[in-house]
């Protein structure tokens, strides 16, 4: 009998690049701003990717549900946020910058598409823009309040859930507010080009964007901070096996409590 299912991903192993404290000092400031700038967006995008895909499990509980789709939808538009923040990131400091200039044209050839994937998804990135500006990262207007609002179903739950300590509060109706409104920047029946989608495809549409553009975030990220790493000689001793991680166990034993306690 095999030890885990066939179907499961092989175990993560956890490889560590030692930097040498005085090589990385010794960067150009613009250089070294951008490696330890990257690698903030890269701890970002990875937390909360982990985040969002161990908070959708399923809840065995209607209110306990209602909790864990509030924070499963904050994690998404936290991450959305973060992922748009980190391609303008790149933009600034790697694609209009000189410094970076050098290092790009040594970057491995899984870099080279890696490259090729953060331009497409700069040139494609309206409805991450949108949500970003009024639900992520910005609160939204008042007219985006009002027109949310009028498009909530009728019998949606709108209560206030509130636990000992406050911080297991839920305001049910502000939660499907801001859903709606990204909803509504994917297709607006009001506008007259619905496709007469459905809020689970709707939604589907959002997580994918975001999942995919994530990932091609943090793999030219990873392949980028490498050839500084390479070129500028910083890695000190050996790469050597940090940890080994059963991916099958971690993921499917993790949850994130829908109502978190103190």
């Amino acid at each position: 009998m095999p030890l885990r299912p066939t179907h499961v991903s092989k175990p993560l192993v956890i490889h560590q690049i030692k930097l040498d404290p005085a090589a990385l000092k010794a960067l150009p400031k613009e250089v070294r701003r951008t490696v330890l700038l990257l690698g903030h967006v890269a701890n970002e995008v990875n937390t909360l990717s982990r985040l969002l895909l161990f908070s959708v499990h399923k809840q065995d509980h209607p209110i306990k549900a209602l909790f864990a789709e509030a924070r499963s939808a904050t994690i998404l538009r936290l991450l959305i946020g973060v992922t748009f923040e980190g391609f303008r990131a790149i933009e600034r400091t790697v694609l209009r910058s000189a410094h970076a200039r050098p290092y790009l044209a040594h970057l491995a050839p899984g870099g080279e598409v890696a490259l090729k994937q953060v331009k497409k998804a700069l040139s494609d990135n309206k409805l991450m823009a949108g949500i970003r500006n009024a639900y992520s990262f910005h609160l939204p207007t008042d007219d985006q309040i009002d027109a949310a609002f009028v498009r909530l179903p009728a019998d949606a739950d709108m209560s206030v859930y509130s636990g000992e300590p406050r911080h297991s509060t839920l305001n049910t109706s502000s939660s499907l507010l801001m859903t709606r409104g990204i909803l509504d920047l994917v297709d607006d029946p009001r506008k007259g080009t619905s496709r007469k989608s459905t809020d689970k495809q709707l939604m589907k549409i959002v997580t994918d964007d975001v999942i995919a553009k994530s990932n091609d975030l943090n793999s030219f990220i990873e392949f980028f901070v490498l050839a500084i790493i390479e070129r500028e000689n910083l890695q000190k001793g050996a790469l050597t096996e940090a940890l080994v991680v059963d991916t099958h166990e971690s993921v499917g034993s993790f949850q994130i409590p829908p109502i978190l306690r103190s």
